[in-house]
């Protein structure tokens, strides 16, 4: 799904978002995603709530390669569980 179909998806299921011209919607969804990127990468271990969406959580993880040790970042993303 790119940020035009977030935007178009959003437009349909939110009367009050058909008054914002695509352009700006679509800025504003990027630099949101643009910033929940840097929030992730910012952070070394932990983990990073973002509401309505779910949890990022990140791990160093320690694996050998050719007899080296090397340190990588793991993230796991679990949702939000869907209301019944």
């Amino acid at each position: 799904m790119n940020i035009i179909e977030l935007v178009q998806k959003a437009k349909k299921t939110n009367p009050k978002l058909k008054a914002i011209p695509y352009p700006k919607a679509a800025a504003l969804v990027r630099s949101v995603l643009n910033q929940l990127k840097q929030e992730i990468d910012a952070t070394e271990e932990g983990v990073v709530k973002v509401p309505l969406l779910g949890r990022f959580k990140i791990n160093l993880v320690e694996k050998e390669r050719d007899g080296e040790k090397i340190i990588k970042k793991q993230i796991s993303f679990r949702p939000v569980a869907p209301k019944e």
